[in-house]
C-alpha cells in the first residue's frame, strides 16, 4: 500500500456514522456507551473503541405496559399503551453521529463555524435495541 492509499484508508477508518454500543452509565441526559464495534488502524490491527459520552434525547426508550382501570361499577377495561422510560445501565443502543459539532446545541447554543465533522463524539442515541 503506498502512502496515498494509507492516507486515504487512515480518514475513510475516521469517518464515524453510527454504531451500536453498550449503555455503562447514566448522568442526566447524557450516556457513557462503550461501542461495541471495534475500529481497524491503518496497519490493519483491530482495537476495541474508547467509551464515549452521547447525547439522550428525551423519551427515547419507550415500552409496552398492559394497564387495567376501572369504568364503572364493578367494571374494568385492560389495554396497552406504550409509555416513556429511561436509558438505563446495560442497556444497548443504537447511535447515529452528527456531520458536525453539537457541543454548543447540548449546551443550548448554536456553532456559528463547525470545529470538527464525523466525530464519534458528537453522538446522539437514536433507538435502544
Amino acid at each position: 500500500m503506498n502512502f496515498v492509499e494509507m492516507l486515504i484508508e487512515s480518514k475513510i477508518v475516521n469517518i464515524h456514522t453510527a454504531f451500536i454500543g453498550k449503555v455503562l452509565s447514566v448522568n442526566g441526559n447524557i450516556a457513557r456507551v462503550q461501542p461495541l464495534t471495534y475500529s481497524k488502524n491503518v496497519r490493519g490491527e483491530l482495537k476495541a473503541q474508547t467509551p464515549v459520552a452521547v447525547y439522550i434525547p428525551q423519551n427515547i426508550k419507550v415500552k409496552q405496559e398492559t394497564i387495567t382501570y376501572t369504568t364503572g361499577q364493578d367494571r374494568s377495561k385492560t389495554m396497552t399503551v406504550i409509555v416513556p422510560a429511561a436509558v438505563t445501565d446495560g442497556d444497548i443502543v443504537y447511535c447515529g453521529v452528527s456531520e458536525r459539532d453539537i457541543t454548543a446545541e447540548n449546551l443550548g447554543g448554536k456553532t456559528a463555524k463547525p470545529t470538527r465533522h464525523h466525530d464519534i463524539n458528537d453522538s446522539v442515541i437514536l433507538a435502544v435495541i
